[in-house]
């Protein structure tokens, strides 16, 4: 187990090793979605800060379509640490940060109480724009599909706005990061470089 574990880089480790432990408390009633879930005012005056991270770890108990969520979690956050982002940890570890920031900031706007589909599709949306020419097997079925359509595939079973949102701010941050500094005007101007404490972070990880 720990050699198959040393094989996930360190961000995907805590995203989808996070995930699945909330599940599996969850499976075994050792704790309940009310618990998890994001409110600011039992942040604020019940000091349950614990929420700000399980809000975006919960997907449920044990089923079908948990599973399918933490797999697919787990594949494509691996893919787009190790490959679309490789060498580049700060980057990475910066995009998840804003990304998540952003969307505490707009969860009482939308009544958003569980993130995780919104991370979910946050990471899916961004891994589909820059591995556009890749094609992956959907579960279950011997047909490969190009990523681009993986996060609309994701939509078909539901199109709650907690997934909008998430591919929403992906696409914000991937114009940002990947199409704007490469207009001619903009002469490779980076909006989104990670800052100082944030690349600290990540040379402590990578340690």
């Amino acid at each position: 187990m720990e050699e198959l574990i040393g094989f996930i880089p360190p961000i995907t480790k805590v995203i989808a090793g996070g995930a699945l432990l909330i599940s599996t408390l969850c499976s075994l009633n050792f704790i309940e979605a009310h618990d998890l879930f994001f409110d600011m005012s039992l942040i604020l005056e019940k000091h349950e800060y614990w929420r700000v991270f399980t809000t975006f770890l919960y997907f449920g108990s044990f089923g079908i379509g948990t599973f399918i969520h933490l797999f697919a979690l787990f594949q494509n956050s691996k893919m787009l640490e190790v490959m679309m982002f490789q060498g580049q940890l700060a980057e990475f570890l910066y995009f998840i940060i804003l990304s998540c920031s952003i969307m505490l900031l707009i969860a009482p706007t939308f009544n958003l109480y569980f993130l995780s589909e919104s991370l979910f599709m946050c990471i899916t949306y961004l891994l589909s724009k820059k591995n556009r020419e890749a094609r992956v097997a959907l579960i279950g079925l011997p047909i490969n599909i190009p990523y681009t359509f993986l996060p609309y595939i994701f939509l078909m079973f539901g199109t709650e706005k907690t997934k909008i949102i998430g591919m929403i701010i992906a696409h914000v941050y991937y114009y940002l990061e990947d199409v704007l500094p490469m207009l001619p005007t903009t002469k490779n101007f980076r909006l989104l470089r990670p800052p100082s404490v944030i690349r600290y972070l990540a040379e402590r990880v990578e340690q």
